[in-house]
């Protein structure tokens, strides 16, 4: 059973962001079984760096896309976009240092609880903003 599923509640109406979105509910995903089927530390790391990476992508061209349309909002949306950057950097040196389960736990938590919350508020605001402007 996976951690987090994309459900129609989570798509913000524009197919690359979606598309992306559902990438990263399937990295969490990955992130999830390989910590439920015991694949250690290094398959555990490896998934969280290639999610990191893709995320820092999916946000810098979502915050690209914004800034062109000169969305309103654009400076609280990168802000959410850099402290959840924060949060994973601690994660992430918590790791290096040894980090255990409940690292990982706690990680896969925050992963799920800031994904569809902010997909269900910070990137639903700007929506319809972009699809008045043509954006699908």
């Amino acid at each position: 059973m996976p951690m987090i599923e994309w459900t129609p509640e989570l798509s913000v109406g524009i197919k690359r962001f979606d598309n992306e979105h559902k990438l990263i509910v399937e990295m969490i995903n990955k992130l999830f079984d390989a910590f439920q089927n015991g694949r250690g530390q290094e398959a555990v790391h490896d998934i969280l760096d290639q999610l990191v990476d893709y995320m820092r992508n999916h946000t810098s061209g979502e915050e690209f896309l914004l800034e062109r349309h000169q969305y309103p909002n654009l400076l609280a949306h990168r802000t959410e976009h850099g402290q959840m950057s924060d949060q994973i950097r601690a994660f992430q040196q918590r790791f290096e240092n040894g980090g255990d389960a409940t690292t990982c736990i706690d990680l896969l938590k925050f992963l799920k609880t800031w994904l569809t919350n902010h997909i269900q508020g910070c990137d639903k605001q700007y929506s319809n903003f972009l699809h008045e402007r043509g954006v699908r």
